[in-house]
């Protein structure tokens, strides 16, 4: 009975002791447990309290006048490093960038103003890399452009809002290489053109939208070069043009059965230097289009052009110096409109109006220091009306009425410091009645009668006063 006592106390105290271990082995795991998470806890508070109280981060804001936001930027040791944003002075985001140390990384978006997207770049390390697209203002697909390490490389395609291919275009390193085209709604071929590092080079192609032949043209080092061949919807050859390094030479033009129309061509005439002199464009025989001059200096003379012989539109002269020396308008090869004259410092020197090749209207002249000089009325190449002339420092020198082109009435002259120096009368361009001429100091210094122009006496006096002699008198 002892031993069954013993035994069941021993039993007792190791079932006790038994399940005081297992407790306290399940509070030593939670214990480990609830360090763990709490460690956790504390190091990703930690973290998070660094990256928001580092004192190297800090995020730089400009504003429009009006106080709306300009841009914002995430900066990381005064370099970009995070998102950097710039908006509409309406405060409508216009683009968004990301960058990573300084440098673009990942994908960028610019906006239209109603927030729709503008232009996708994908960067890597700064540089644009794979595909970036842009897009209509109504939100369709317009253009997807490869790069490679910051260049355009391999094809880049152009869409019609509609989704439609518009057009392809082959980059190698940058540069426009090999075959490039533009396409119709439909899938047909608009334009087919040859590139070499960039330049046209080689035979480029324009078609209908029947997939047939519109103008075929040959390409050197981006300069036309050789014939031109222009085809109606019909396969007709309707023009043909030729070309030296970029430079219309002759045109043919062919009526729908291949008969010749007309024949354009470009005349030139050289010196016997072997520079040219002028050149005109004619057509059938007859100047139809630009003509023009040179001095043998190769500087350009005149301008002009022509419409069936004569002369249309406007027309320059230059000097030599190349600064302009005239300018006149022309209607069916008569002077028609406002003529400017300069002096060959550039200044302007006279303004005249004409009619079929008439001055008619008013008419200026200027001083070479451009002080006005002159102001009259012409009619039918004629003056008519006031007429005033100035000095250079801008002071009246003389004014009188010209009727029929001849003086008429009271004429005035001065002296250049404004003091009154002669009174005359003229009838139909002659002197009539009394003409008085003064000193700069107002006295008289001589008095005149005329009748039909001839004098018939006069009187002279000195600068006292005192008479010098009369022509006339008894």
């Amino acid at each position: 009975m002892i031993f069954n006592s013993i035994n069941t106390q021993y039993h007792s105290v190791s079932l006790r002791a038994s399940l005081r271990a297992k407790q306290s082995f399940k509070i030593k795991s939670l214990m480990k447990i609830f360090l763990v998470i709490n460690l956790l806890f504390l190091l990703l508070f930690s973290n998070f309290s660094f990256s928001q109280d580092n004192p190297y981060r800090k995020i730089n804001k400009t504003f429009y006048p009006n106080g709306t936001i300009k841009t914002e930027g995430d900066y990381l040791y005064d370099q970009l490093d995070g998102h950097y944003k710039e908006y509409y002075p309406n405060g409508v985001l216009w683009k968004d960038w990301k960058y990573e140390n300084g440098r673009e990384e990942g994908v960028s978006i610019w906006y239209f103003p109603d927030e729709k997207v503008s232009i996708e770049w994908n960067y890597i390390y700064g540089k644009k890399e794979g595909v970036s697209r842009w897009y209509y203002e109504t939100g369709e697909l317009w253009s997807e452009q490869q790069y490679s390490n910051g260049v355009l490389q391999g094809a880049t395609y152009t869409y019609y809002k509609t989704g439609e291919k518009q057009g392809e275009w082959n980059y190698v390193d940058g540069v426009l290489q090999g075959i490039s085209k533009t396409f119709y709604t439909n899938g047909n071929v608009e334009v087919e053109r040859k590139f070499v590092d960039g330049r046209q080079h080689g035979t480029s192609r324009v078609f209908h939208n029947d997939k047939s032949l519109a103008l075929e043209a040959f390409f050197i080092d981006n300069k036309l070069q050789g014939d031109v061949l222009i085809y109606d919807k019909m396969k007709t050859l309707r023009v043909r043009d030729t070309y030296i390094n970029d430079e219309l030479i002759n045109r043919v033009r062919l009526d729908y059965q291949g008969k010749v129309e007309s024949k354009e061509e470009l005349v030139k005439n050289y010196y016997p230097s072997g520079r040219l002199a002028d050149e005109t464009y004619m057509i059938d025989g007859l100047k139809d289009g630009p003509m023009k001059t040179f001095y043998e200096s190769g500087f350009l003379k005149e301008e002009w052009n022509y419409k069936k012989n004569n002369i249309a539109g406007r027309s320059f002269e230059y000097y030599e110096n190349g600064v302009l020396k005239v300018s006149s308008d022309y209607v069916d090869g008569v002077k028609r409109g406002n003529e400017k004259s300069y002096y060959e410092n550039g200044i302007l020197k006279a303004e005249t109006i004409f009619d079929s090749n008439l001055k008619n209207g008013v008419c200026l002249t200027y001083h070479p220091n451009g002080n006005l000089a002159s102001i009259g009325n012409y009619v039918l190449n004629r003056l008519e009306g006031n007429y005033k002339t100035y000095f250079e420092n801008g002071l009246l020198e003389s004014e009188q009425t010209i009727k029929d082109g001849m003086k008429d009435g009271k004429r005035n002259t001065y002296y250049r410091n404004g003091a009154l120096e002669k009174i005359e009368n003229y009838i139909n361009g002659k002197l009539v009645g009394w003409t008085k001429t003064y000193y700069n100091d107002g006295s008289m210094m001589k008095e005149e009668y005329f009748q039909n122009g001839r004098l018939q006496k006069s009187k002279t006096y000195g600068e006292n006063g005192l008479l010098i002699s009369t022509y006339g008198y008894n």
